[in-house]
Parts: structure tokens; sequence; C-alpha cells
């Protein structure tokens, strides 16, 4: 009454399934390669002229890339030797600047001891100069006093 399947038949099925599935599948992707392979030739064809001329032109694009990456370099270790010499002039000038500040900071400061100085010997002359005026003879101190009955000398 009944057939009866074996492990080895359903194996066969499965792998026979599994390999009409591959069969398909690399059928599709061939299609599709195929489709692919026809729209890069169609563009190759109009555009034959332009790939000819790029190709013609591009060892004299690749001469000049490398002549100006020659330039930049020569002008790149240039500007390295302006730079190193600017950092030795500001070095130098910031040096210069120092010791003016300190020259005129000593200069600064005998200025005020001077200024200091001249305070001091007008201070203690003024002093001095006040003096004689209360020494002033009886005559001209009686008359200090008339014009000036309060004795604050204003």
């Amino acid at each position: 009454m009944g057939a009866y399947i074996t492990w080895q038949d359903l194996g066969l099925v499965i792998l026979f399934t599994l390999a009409a599935i591959v069969a398909i599948m690399l059928a599709l992707l061939l299609k599709n390669l195929s489709g692919t392979v026809r729209v890069i030739r169609l563009l190759m064809e109009k555009n034959y002229k332009n790939i000819d001329e790029t190709v013609k032109t591009l060892p004299g694009i690749t001469k000049n890339v490398e002549d100006i990456t020659a330039v930049v370099s020569k002008e790149s270790q240039a500007i390295g030797e302006i730079i190193e010499g600017l950092k030795g002039a500001v070095a130098r000038s910031a040096s210069g600047t120092e010791q003016s500040a300190k020259g005129w900071e000593s200069k600064i400061g005998a200025v005020i001891a001077v200024v200091s100085a001249i305070k001091g010997f007008l201070g203690a002359r003024k002093d001095k100069a006040e003096e004689p005026v209360e020494a002033v003879g009886a005559e001209g101190a009686d008359d200090a006093r008339e014009a000036d009955p309060s004795g604050d000398g204003a």
C-alpha cells in the first residue's frame, strides 16, 4: 500500500531543488550582467571621442601635476626657511625690546629720583623762605598785623 520514502530519497529531492534554485539565480545574474555590459558598451560607443581625447591628454596632465608638485615642494621649503629666519629675527627683536625696556626703566627711575630730589629741595627751600617773613623787623610785623587782623595771612 504504501510507498516509503527513504532518507536517501528525501536528500536527493532537497539536493535537486537547491540545484534548480541556484540555476535560476545564475540565469538571472547572467541576464542582469548581460544588460549591464550592454549599457557600458553603449556608453563607450557614445563617448569614444571624449575618452580618446582624455587618454591622449592624460600624459600632459600628469606632467603638469608633477611640475606643480615640484614647485609646491620647493616653495614650501623656501617658506620654511623664511619662517625660520623670522623666528630668529623675532627672538632678536624681543631680546632688544627687553634690553630697551630695561634701559627705559633705569632712565625713568633716574628721572623719578631727580624729580624727588628737586621736590625735596624746593620743599626745604619753601620752608626756609617762610621763616624770614616771620622774622621781619618790628615795624614790618606791625604793618602786616594791621593789614590782616586775623593773622592767618590770607
